[in-house]
């Protein structure tokens, strides 16, 4: 099974889809593109790689990690 995890207060909400279910994959492509249009960034955080963040929905990913944008000021 494929991972969307929503990181935030509570830990994270995973959302699991099977690659060869289109109806799993197209609820996971859905909650990616909202969490999107909520201002989320997305990450394809493969097991062992490194994560590289993404701007579209890839149902062959094994892991997307959502995240709210941080700022704030100078890093020391």
């Amino acid at each position: 099974m494929n991972t969307l995890r929503v990181l935030g207060k509570r830990g994270d909400d995973p959302i699991t889809w099977d690659p060869a279910n289109a109806e799993q994959v197209a609820t996971a492509q859905r909650e990616f593109y909202a969490l999107r249009r909520k201002g989320f960034l997305a990450f394809d955080a493969p097991p062992g790689g490194e994560a590289t963040e993404i701007t579209d929905f890839d149902p062959d990913a094994t892991e997307i990690l959502f995240t709210r944008p941080v700022s704030g000021g100078e890093v020391r």
